[in-house]
């Protein structure tokens, strides 16, 4: 792969303080190799990935058919577990986050090819996807017969159009995020319910893998949260934080990616050893290797 031009950033993408502080060098060991640095905001606590893709050439780094997110076919032992691990956790996303709220219009924000709406749709939901990439998008409308827009669309949305908004691993992604953040409290109905689903560097499985952690995943993760830094963006847009729940599958998936990065013997059994202690841990700090925030609107 040729090097690909991008952008070093001189002060937070969040906050727009110019004090910030470099912190440990991370690779893209999953396509490139190329090395990226993490960055923390002095002000505001943000870390986030610089240089960072410019805007053109983010897709170039999903450019694989082992970006699992986003294929169906691929073979071998992570694949198989993805797969299987997505499909038991669908119907647990689907409950925890209806559960106690009344709910007929959804979106997904990064919808993939449709997984999570697909479930809402088999209950009778209201279903609606936004989605960059053209092969999910395409495979998502042919399966759910739906619409599904690219995010350049999103304005095209009417204010408080939805009860329910999801975000399964995107926020980390998207390249604006202040204006990310004020879409979906625009979007959002008052009282409506905005779900993101982040990995956390705060985590068991991050200390033990370090920069080896596979869910730095730069430069694709261009922002790395925590739970405070997360409460205080969405309470700026006038949410407020609800229910918190564990992603307890994630410590293994992760754990495992990364033994694959350290080239480790016997890598599926130390990954389950790491997945399982940091679970263990989670119960009392609260860092599970991912979690899903709720927010309602104010």
């Amino acid at each position: 792969m040729e090097q690909i031009e991008n952008i070093v950033l001189s002060k937070c993408p969040w906050c727009d303080s110019p004090d910030i502080r470099q912190g440990s060098k991370i690779h893209d060991y999953f396509l490139t190799r190329e090395e990226f640095s993490l960055f923390s905001c002095n002000s505001c606590g943000l870390v986030f990935t610089n240089p960072r893709p410019k805007l053109e050439n983010l897709g170039l780094y999903y450019q694989s058919d082992k970006y699992y997110s986003h294929t169906s076919s691929q073979v071998g032992i992570i694949p198989f577990i993805y797969r299987k691990v997505k499909e038991i956790n669908l119907k647990t996303k689907f409950k925890q986050v209806t559960t106690g709220s009344v709910i007929n219009k959804v979106l997904d924000i990064g919808c993939g090819t449709g997984d999570f709406l697909n479930v809402c749709k088999k209950s009778g939901k209201e279903i609606h996807g936004i989605e960059p990439d053209s092969k999910a998008r395409n495979l998502a409308k042919e399966i759910l017969k739906v619409e599904i827009l690219h995010p350049d669309q999103s304005e095209k949305i009417p204010d408080e159009s939805f009860d329910l908004i999801t975000m399964w691993h995107v926020l980390e992604h998207v390249p604006d995020l202040k204006k990310q953040i004020s879409e979906l409290s625009r979007i959002i109905k008052k009282g409506g319910k905005v779900v993101i689903a982040l990995p956390v560097y705060e985590s068991y499985d991050a200390e033990v893998y370090k920069e080896k952690w596979a869910a730095w995943d730069v430069p694709r993760h261009l922002y790395h949260f925590n739970k405070a830094v997360i409460n205080k963006m969405m309470l700026a847009n006038d949410f407020k934080p609800g229910n918190v729940y564990p992603m307890k599958w994630d410590s293994f998936y992760v754990s495992m990616l990364s033994e694959q990065y350290l080239k480790s013997a016997f890598g599926i059994v130390k990954a389950f050893f790491v997945g399982f202690l940091s679970n263990i841990k989670a119960r009392n700090s609260g860092n599970y290797s991912s979690l899903v925030y709720t927010f309602i609107k104010m």
